[in-house]
């Protein structure tokens, strides 16, 4: 593919001789053919012909112009111009070198296509400091077991369980373990007992309502809990069964850290006093007609 366009020093330009010594219709004559010449890569050197591309240039004027240009070595009756093959040769070793780089760029990286994405990363922790939980598979049930800061497992599924009270089952998860006194869930060891006490009474609180949640949303709600802190997870649980809520309200106004009373400043907030002398409409200066109310801005 041919390049559209070359670099123009104007600098070489104005300093070069033969510039120099050209009229203005000479300069405009030998412009346009430099033109020509680089998008065809050569020019007639013919007078005739060139007089015709030029918009019938005087032959005078031409034979000044063409001593810039050289007989093509490989065009007989054709000229090139020296500096116009340079500039297109410096293109086309640019244009190898990207290519070069490229390929070995390409080449880099499908051999490392095959490592797994994130290598040399440390796994993102809680705020405060806690591992993060992941899920694992148990004989077909899934449970949760905290992951250590250094990406492994800190202990296996059965020994992160913790002797919690029976919580409601659903009944696929009924179907799953075949026992429906107990829950599939194994708390994970980070639970403090205030934790584990208000996430019962959600699930106690969420089987009255036939909204127990699935097994990969429990465990989903658990990591949350351990991204945003058991302190704040209390708050959240207590004000979502305080509203009857099917999931855990995050948003809360509790969540947030705001009490859902009102504050002694809005319980105090004294009436606006109304003004003594009010200003008279303008529209009605002597007063309203009977039944017509005009608002004071």
């Amino acid at each position: 593919m041919k390049a559209p366009a070359f670099q123009f020093y104007a600098a070489d330009y104005l300093a070069d001789e033969n510039v120099q010594l050209m009229t203005l219709e000479e300069e405009g004559v030998y412009v346009r053919l430099l033109a020509y010449c680089w998008r065809e890569g050569d020019i007639p050197s013919d007078l005739s012909r060139l007089s015709r591309l030029c918009k019938g240039a005087q032959e005078s004027t031409l034979t000044e112009v063409i001593r810039c240009f050289v007989p093509s070595p490989s065009a007989p009756g054709r000229l090139i111009h020296p500096r116009l093959e340079e500039e297109r040769r410096k293109q086309e070793d640019y244009r190898d070198q990207q290519s070069e780089s490229g390929k070995k760029g390409a080449a880099a990286r499908w051999r490392n296509k095959g490592n797994t994405i994130g290598d040399g990363m440390e796994s993102p922790q809680p705020s405060d400091g806690s591992a993060m939980p992941t899920l694992s598979e148990n004989h077909g049930d899934a449970t949760i077991s905290p992951m250590a800061k250094n990406g492994s497992s800190s202990s296996s599924s059965s020994s992160s369980s913790n002797n919690t009270p029976p919580l409601p089952m659903r009944e696929e998860d009924k179907a799953v373990t075949g026992n429906p006194a107990t829950s599939s869930d194994r708390l994970p060891e980070w639970f403090t007992t205030d934790l584990t006490a208000v996430w019962n009474e959600l699930m106690t609180h969420l089987a009255e309502r036939d909204a127990l949640p699935t097994r990969m949303t429990r465990l989903t709600w658990q990591m949350e809990i351990q991204r945003n802190g058991i302190a704040k997870a209390i708050s959240a649980i207590r004000f979502s069964i305080s509203k009857g809520a099917k999931s855990i309200l995050w948003d809360g106004p509790i969540s947030r850290g705001h009490s859902a009373q009102p504050s002694q400043r809005q319980t105090e907030r004294k009436p606006r006093p109304s003004n003594p002398n009010p200003k008279p409409s303008t529209l009605f200066p002597d007063g309203p007609p009977e039944g017509v109310t005009v608002n004071q801005w």
